[in-house]
């Protein structure tokens, strides 16, 4: 029965991500959460058989579960693992358990188990612990060495997911920037995720911003349909076709405007820009957003302007279904604000989706 139902819930997820990919004209990349905190759970093995049914190529795991990894084994699958909050102080003071943890959690796995990367900790940045605050990058800096130690830096990247929460605004993206009581801890991050090559993690979720507020926000929009009414940022001339990649491009906003006001102050701009959802990994590749859905509006001659795009690839490989929040803004999404100019159908399947939408995978 659990197998059954799991099922369903990845031809959703699967439905969704082809529709993402047909919408921006390239190829779907099907990315999936493996939560385990629920009941009646498919064994791994039985997972690992319908996510390669499924073409998968994408895996956020929220640990690093042997049974899970040692199931996918030859399966072509990249993963993401998680290490959980409550180890982060532990590896901040002691870079001993960081290399002990690579040992047990890594090595065994490679390379017949595409592992690559470590999200440490998850929303640390708008919890409200100081120690996890301090102890943040201090961990991934002892994990990164542990990494580079067994000479797999080039294949594992070491980084974090942030909520949405981290940025001051919501809309529009050109206006995002990171809160400045964050600053002494997002500065130093941003640097050495650039000096590493890893990715800065966001966790979207398009879904809450609607479900806050029906009334404004079109399901079309946040569902990634092409008869969506597109919102535009006057400031930019910017065109969103959905709202997944104006999430996104706020996060790569924000962290242009810290590197600008680094550089205007004399400080180190090197912070990079790169954003991707925390679901899926894409390292060197450029932002969803610059690859088809989000355009320029004409200018005053009646030219098409820059464009820029949107893809499905970055969409695909992270969504998830029904992923837990942490915060009144994470749960109620960002884009609540978000007014498309005129208001999407409604119904049939798309109310579908909406229902596929509201299962989880984690219990």
């Amino acid at each position: 029965m659990a197998l059954r139902h799991l099922f369903a819930v990845a031809v959703a997820v699967a439905a969704l991500a082809l529709d993402v990919a047909a919408a921006s004209g390239g190829s779907a990349a099907l990315g999936v959460n493996y939560g385990q905190v629920a009941d009646n759970l498919p064994s791994p093995q039985a997972a690992a058989v319908l996510l390669r049914a499924l073409n998968a190529t994408k895996v956020k795991l929220y640990d690093a579960d042997a049974r899970v990894l040692s199931a996918f084994a030859g399966s072509g699958v990249d993963f993401t693992v998680g290490l959980p909050d409550n180890m982060v102080p532990r590896l901040a003071s002691d870079p001993s358990a960081a290399a002990a943890w690579v040992r047990t959690n890594i090595l065994p796995h490679l390379p017949a188990t595409s592992i690559t990367a470590v999200i440490v900790g998850n929303e640390v940045l708008t919890g409200s612990d100081a120690t996890m605050l301090r102890s943040l990058l201090p961990a991934m800096q002892s994990l990164h060495a542990a990494l580079a130690a067994c000479n797999l830096t080039s294949r594992v990247a070491v980084t974090t997911a942030h909520s949405l929460a981290v940025l001051s605004s919501s809309f529009p993206p050109s206006s995002a920037a990171f809160r400045h009581d964050l600053l002494p801890y997002i500065t130093p991050l941003l640097a050495f995720l650039a000096k590493t090559g890893s990715p800065f993690l966001v966790n979207a979720y398009p879904y809450f911003a609607y479900k806050a507020d029906p009334g404004t926000v079109d399901l079309d929009y946040v569902l990634f349909e092409p008869s969506a009414a597109a919102v535009v940022d006057s400031a930019t001339g910017l065109r969103y076709g959905n709202m997944l990649h104006a999430q996104l491009d706020r996060g790569r906003r924000a962290r242009r405007d810290l590197r600008r006001r680094l550089r205007a102050g004399g400080g180190d701009p090197g912070v990079g820009d790169r954003v991707a959802v925390a679901g899926g990994r894409r390292r060197g590749r450029r932002h969803a957003a610059e690859r088809g859905q989000v355009q320029r509006e004409p200018d005053a001659a009646g030219g098409a302007g820059e464009g820029h795009a949107g893809g499905a690839r970055g969409a695909a490989a992270g969504v998830r279904v029904r992923p837990v929040q942490r915060g009144p803004e994470a749960r109620a999404g960002v884009g609540a604000a978000l007014r498309p100019v005129q208001a999407g159908r409604r119904g049939g399947i798309r109310r579908q989706r909406q229902g596929a939408d509201d299962q989880r995978l984690e219990g």
